[in-house]
């Protein structure tokens, strides 16, 4: 069901870019419900997930299956396609960074026996953010994604790998909105707050 949901979530921003691509000049209020309805849709996602109960599980059975989405991951970013089929794959490939970010927050979250727990991960979580905001390996990314999507010349740059693309209207195709790390941290607390009884 999680996966099924997923490729759903990677065809309906698939069709929304295609729907998108009729918009020469789209206003900020169209721009707004395109990222709105995207974001919705994705977070209706962590329905499935939320019903998902913490088993017993070894390192090797982790291990197995982070390699293996990992994998997926790379090998979806080596295949080079053009046209519209790009847009698609773009599409196809957001819905995978999501589901594998959607498992590793559920796996992270099952490690978290007292709400308090939270104070310290959020705290350091801000931390991190903030400094690789202002003068870590985000700063130069985030740069570097913004030449790439405004003027592309040559591959993208490796970070565009984990990013998740939706889709805005009038573009030429999907634009890189947030990173697999935050919608892990998304699930993660999502998960955290649905076992302890927090709205």
């Amino acid at each position: 069901m999680l996966i099924a949901n997923h490729l759903i979530w990677s065809c309906a921003v698939f069709g929304l870019w295609s729907v998108g691509d009729l918009f020469a000049e789209p206003t900020p209020w169209l721009t707004g419900a395109f990222v709105g309805l995207q974001l919705y849709a994705a977070f209706q996602l962590l329905l499935p997930a939320l019903l998902l109960r913490p088993e017993q599980r070894t390192r090797s059975f982790y291990f197995f299956w982070g390699a293996t989405l990992a994998l997926s991951v790379w090998v979806l970013n080596q295949l080079a396609l053009t046209g519209i089929w790009l847009s698609l794959l773009a599409a196809i490939k957001s819905g995978l960074l999501l589901l594998v970010a959607t498992l590793i927050g559920v796996a992270l979250a099952r490690y978290v026996n007292r709400l308090w727990e939270l104070v310290p991960v959020c705290v350091v979580m801000a931390l991190a953010d903030f400094y690789s905001w202002s003068a870590g390996p985000t700063a130069g990314f985030s740069e570097k994604i913004k030449q790439f999507y405004l003027a592309p010349e040559g591959p993208p740059p490796a970070i565009d790998m984990v990013l998740i693309k939706l889709a805005f209207p009038g573009s030429a195709g999907l634009v890189p909105v947030f990173g697999i790390s935050d919608w892990i941290m998304v699930v993660f607390f999502a998960i955290v707050a649905s076992r302890h009884g927090v709205n």
